[in-house]
């Protein structure tokens, strides 16, 4: 898949105004002056859960602090009964694909402001007005991640799903085939320099190919194994409406 161009339908202009000046009356005006962030936390590490651990206070300094009465859904797959009961729930950019949304998802206590792609408002009941594309994207609104001139980037990285590392020599496959391996375990801002060096992303990992996009890098979408959720993957095709290949 090669993302050379930004979409039309990103809703980039509502996302950057939620950002800027009007950022307190979508969120504080909620109910509560702050916020706590949930986020998938895996025990050995995955590059497209942790950045949530710092990105969103870069973005929302101040906005966050560990009182669970208010709880803000950031980026991941993280709508189901996993997530924890709080008096109020807001949700920005997650997604559905692991299971089903808790009991009572979408009623008085919850703001959904937006989730991640169609795909998941449609599963949730949700109008288009909705959804948008993953938090990641917000990335190259910060100085250290702006996307490079292709002329300053260079080589093929490929970029696993965490639960796809132990089912193969995937180190050796990509020395044979000339081709630098990323694992999806190293630390969160070195992976995403990487992607932003590269001149093409082989992403097996949702995140590798929503940063390469955010990035302005081309990407191609890889499936190595049955743990590899499709569905994450179409929510990450669909809201930009462009050819992809494979199909």
């Amino acid at each position: 898949m090669f993302m050379t161009k930004t979409p039309s339908c990103c809703r980039a202009g509502r996302v950057i105004d939620f950002l800027g000046f009007r950022r307190r009356s979508a969120i504080l005006n909620f109910g509560e002056g702050q916020l706590k962030l949930y986020y998938y936390k895996s025990a050995l590490g995955n590059f497209g859960d942790d950045l949530n651990g710092w990105l969103w206070e870069t973005l929302l300094p101040g906005f966050f602090d560990e009182d669970d009465s208010v709880r803000f859904s950031g980026i991941g797959t993280i709508i189901n009964t996993d997530m924890p009961s709080a008096k109020k729930w807001i949700v920005f950019g997650s997604g559905i694909g692991y299971g089903y949304p808790p009991a009572g998802f979408g009623d008085a206590d919850w703001k959904i402001i937006c989730v991640r792609g169609p795909l998941s408002a449609r599963v949730l009941g949700l109008n288009e007005s909705q959804f948008i594309t993953d938090g990641a994207a917000f990335l190259n609104t910060l100085a250290e991640f702006k996307p490079l001139a292709e002329h300053e980037r260079a080589g093929t990285i490929f970029i696993l799903h965490h639960n796809a590392l132990k089912q193969g020599d995937w180190e050796k496959s990509c020395q044979q085939a000339g081709i630098t391996m990323v694992s999806p375990r190293e630390e969160a801002r070195a992976v995403i320099q990487k992607i932003r060096h590269a001149k093409l992303v082989l992403a097996d990992a949702m995140h590798a190919a929503i940063i390469a996009d955010a990035m302005r890098v081309p990407w191609v979408p890889m499936v190595t194994s049955s743990q590899i959720n499709t569905f994450n993957g179409l929510t990450v095709r669909k809201p930009f409406v462009l050819p992809t290949f494979p199909p």
